[in-house]
């Protein structure tokens, strides 16, 4: 497909996929010739490297916020064995933990427990000390 870009001194520039090309009277456009697309073609990764580019960034988020209660990220570095129980894992690494299905189940009890409290709620997060919605998640 054929679309005019410039029309400019009786020089007329036109894009022919991804080439351009020059037509016209003047000699300087007959010299120039075809102009190919500088763009980069980035080789997609195998899936060894989006392996190890996604644990690396599972390592990043662990050292920011796995010491925080939930973790977002667990360091598996021992497996559980049937009969045998937790043995070391000759190649640890990184999974993330994700909130589930149960999640939405536990945040309807909390806030039926909280709008069927009878009591007085007080300053503090009052609500939280009624239902704990992270520790039944985690």
């Amino acid at each position: 497909m054929k679309t005019l870009l410039i029309c400019l001194k009786r020089k007329f520039v036109y894009q022919i996929g991804g080439k351009v090309g020059y037509m016209g009277c003047c000699e300087e456009s007959s010299r120039i010739g075809n102009v190919v697309k500088t763009e980069l073609n980035k080789k997609r990764r195998n899936k060894r490297e989006r392996y190890l580019k996604h644990q690396n960034n599972l390592k990043h988020l662990y050292e920011i916020a796995g010491g925080y209660y939930p973790a977002p990220v667990g360091y598996m570095d021992e497996i559980w064995i049937n009969r045998h129980g937790y043995v070391q894992n000759t190649k640890p690494y990184y999974k993330r933990w994700y909130r589930g299905k149960r999640s939405k189940y536990f945040k309807q009890q909390s806030n039926r427990k909280i709008r069927r409290y009878k009591g007085e709620l007080h300053k503090g997060n009052m609500d939280h000390k009624l239902y704990d919605f992270w520790w039944e998640l985690c």
